[in-house]
């Protein structure tokens, strides 16, 4: 069993802490605002880690966002840097 050192263990304790947290915030959104949601986030190992679990759920809301012209999504998005520049 190879060890572990405590920087690395501490480093992915904080990590799964701050997954769960950023799964239940994408809940809340979700429900709050009444809008589909999903999330990947990847870890250390590239395994994803998804919310909601339920793949049918995830294939449906991926579509629909996918099925909207790119022209159209891109009409919505922000940039960081539109982001900013608002901002100031």
């Amino acid at each position: 069993r190879p060890k572990i050192n405590p920087n690395e263990r501490s480093r992915k304790a904080t990590f799964v802490k701050r997954s769960g947290g950023i799964k239940k915030k994408v809940s809340e959104l979700s429900t709050l605002c009444g809008v589909p949601a999903f999330m990947i986030i990847y870890g250390d190992d590239n395994r994803p880690i998804t919310w909601p679990e339920n793949k049918d759920y995830f294939d449906r809301v991926l579509n629909q966002y996918l099925s909207v012209e790119k022209k159209e999504r891109q009409k919505q998005s922000l940039s960081q840097s539109d982001i900013l520049k608002k901002r100031s």
